[in-house]
């Protein structure tokens, strides 16, 4: 086990691309600058203390999960129109991200309205994003709620969007690892194509695959279909684990008979 401390707190909403400074026992992260920048105060306390009894790189991923939250909702401008947009809108801009176990605590830490989040496997969520013209919107429950539509719609709306704007990039290999391949597109969203993993490279997963998202901005998939031998795959997930300034999960996942399951 560890204690986590302020420090820490403040390390993981710098990392996330906050300016924070203190305010008595709390700390001020900001966005921005002039008059456009948006801030919030935040207790430092209910994250340290969500994390109590985790040990060290479980909490260095929860608090970056959380951290992830407060800038979800730091990220969108005050004069943002997200709220009042129509599902036929959002299928336009929305796209899907992995998040770690605090993302929703540090979505309404910062003032956000509950996220809309999906079940992806023990340790992750999948979240959902509106891209606005400047800016984005963690998108909330109350407003998948006010659409009426069926979840499945939101969800295919936002694969399709991953699925199109991948298809300029592909499964590269992975650098000082043979056996493994990964996609870096570079938007953000890269750990989040294990949602179109199956579509994108059917024979592969159909074959029984391993992947892994050590972080938010790489995804990683094994070359071979007989498969390396798991322990070299999980030491390349876990030394990416390791350097990811916002690390997301070392679990190695595996496709069965075309489908995520447990590896």
């Amino acid at each position: 086990m560890t204690t986590a401390t302020v420090d820490d707190v403040r390390s993981a909403l710098e990392t996330a691309g906050l300016k924070v400074r203190t305010e008595g026992t709390s700390l001020e992260a900001s966005l921005g600058s002039g008059l456009i920048a948006r801030r919030v105060v935040l207790d430092p306390a209910a994250p340290i203390a969500a994390v109590a009894d985790l040990d060290d790189d479980a909490t260095r991923r929860a608090l970056t999960s959380w951290a992830r939250g407060v800038y979800g909702v730091l990220a969108e401008p005050s004069n943002s129109k997200g709220a009042s947009m129509t599902f036929m809108d959002a299928a336009r801009c929305v796209v899907a991200s992995l998040e770690g176990p605090l993302f929703a605590a540090g979505v309404e830490a910062a003032g956000g309205d509950a996220p809309w989040l999906r079940p992806f496997s023990d340790d992750l969520v999948v979240a959902y994003w509106l891209e606005l013209d400047q800016g984005v919107r963690v998108l909330p429950t109350a407003q998948v709620d006010g659409w009426g539509v069926h979840p499945e719609r939101v969800e295919k709306a936002a694969v399709s969007i991953l699925f199109h704007r991948t298809r300029f990039g592909d499964l590269a290999p992975l650098d000082g690892a043979d056996d493994v391949d990964c996609f870096r597109v570079g938007d953000g969203y890269d750990a989040g194509r294990a949602l179109i993993l199956d579509s994108w490279d059917y024979h592969r997963c159909r074959a029984g695959a391993w992947f892994a998202t050590p972080s938010a901005d790489v995804l990683l998939v094994s070359k071979d279909l007989e498969h390396p031998p798991r322990d070299a795959f999980q030491a390349v997930v876990d030394r990416l684990w390791a350097d990811a300034e916002q690390p997301l999960s070392r679990t190695v996942g595996a496709f069965r008979d075309g489908r995520r399951a447990e590896a």
